[in-house]
């Protein structure tokens, strides 16, 4: 599939990553909303959370924030030991409400784009759930139903 790109708009919750971080991991999150609501949420200071990218139910994929950057995605969250998830991860956001929606393929496909690109640049990074780094277990449950035998391994949920 070929990824359907809108224009990057950045996030200003965000900050340069630090040289000791280097991208070990992609975790996928529901967005809750619309795609339009989550960008417009991602975007307001107020918030204080983005994510680097947003992906709707149609495929379109939206970045918020370059790859340099940390992205406020992960919260109170631990990895393989790591408790510094968001420095070193990227954050994608899937326009989705838990049990109420299905997962289309237009949007399921351009995950799997999304993620093989990120790959061809980082090597086989692992793919996560929100719900599988959030501290404590259990506090975070997305993405619910999300079809992870879609994408190609290594995948940790």
């Amino acid at each position: 599939m070929r990824l359907c790109w809108s224009a990057p708009v950045w996030t200003p919750n965000r900050r340069a990553r630090p040289a000791w971080a280097s991208v070990r991991l992609i975790v996928l999150h529901s967005t809750g909303g619309s795609f339009a609501s989550a960008i417009s949420w991602l975007m307001s200071r107020a918030s204080r959370v983005s994510a680097h990218y947003v992906v709707s139910r149609a495929g379109e994929v939206r970045k918020l924030a370059p790859l340099s950057y940390v992205t406020w995605h992960a919260g109170l969250a631990e990895w393989r030991g790591e408790k510094r998830v968001n420095e070193v991860s990227i954050g994608v956001e899937m326009e989705h409400v838990d049990g109420r929606q299905d997962w289309p393929a237009a949007q399921v496909a351009a995950v799997v784009a999304l993620v093989g690109a990120l790959r061809a640049v980082y090597g086989p990074l692992p793919v996560t759930s929100h719900a599988y780094v959030a501290r404590p277990r259990g506090r975070k449950v997305d993405p619910v139903g999300f079809p992870w035998a879609a994408v190609p391994p290594p995948v940790e949920v």
